[in-house]
């Protein structure tokens, strides 16, 4: 088969099977031989569908690149609040983000949105060996770039602002971001009960919240 034997759902199919995770080798071997992997790369040329890196290429485990294109549901918007708290985007040589934080469950379940066999890492901090924090890092271009244009920069510590999102998803955002930065306390004295929420973060962000949380 070449290209000009390609109907409009021969190009469809294979810029899906890209976009889903598909390797451009892989491709050939998932639709018995239909279409090499040169007629991929050019079917994806045309769509001006971008290809990836060779770091990203030679990938293990599967990463929906795409995840936070758009904040569109409540999940991303978690995921993207617990970010801004305790992750870390690089966008220099390599694009790269990490997360890092001592609540597994919640690094897992923001790995489980971006990369499902991705395995958490089990980090014991050099300076209390007792000390354990569950993280993952991701090398993935388009990912990082989304992360950066939601707001969540490189060194970001005193910088952040709230992310131009719908606003609907304010408060998944804002559950995300407590997940990493936020202190709940519980207190009795004598019959009464009262609690407590204490988050730290730039004052910009933390204006922003205590508007939205009010």
């Amino acid at each position: 088969m070449n290209m000009l034997d390609l109907t409009p759902e021969d190009k469809d199919k294979i810029v899906n099977l890209y976009k889903n995770g598909e390797s451009l080798s892989n491709i050939p071997r998932v639709t018995n031989q239909k279409y090499s992997p040169y007629i991929a790369k050019n079917v994806l040329l045309e769509k001006g569908i971008p290809l990836r890196s060779i770091s990203e290429a030679n990938r293990t485990y599967i990463i929906n690149d795409n995840i936070f294109n758009n904040i569109d549901s409540p999940e991303k918007a978690w995921a993207l609040g617990a970010f801004f708290s305790d992750g870390n985007v690089s966008t220099g040589k390599r694009h790269s983000f990490a997360l890092s934080m001592a609540d597994k469950d919640v690094v897992e379940k923001v790995l489980r949105l971006i990369s499902p066999n991705t395995p958490v890492r089990i980090n014991k901090l050099r300076e209390r060996m007792t000390k354990i924090s569950y993280c993952f890092r991701v090398y993935s271009v388009p990912i990082a770039q989304s992360l950066f244009r939601h707001g969540c920069i490189d060194r970001k510590t005193g910088k952040l602002v709230m992310p131009n999102i719908n606003s609907k998803f304010y408060p998944n955002f804002i559950l995300g971001y407590i997940d990493g930065n936020g202190t709940l306390g519980l207190y009795y004295y004598r019959q009464n009960t009262s609690f407590s929420l204490s988050i730290s973060g730039s004052p910009k962000l933390l204006s922003d919240m205590k508007i939205i949380i009010d």
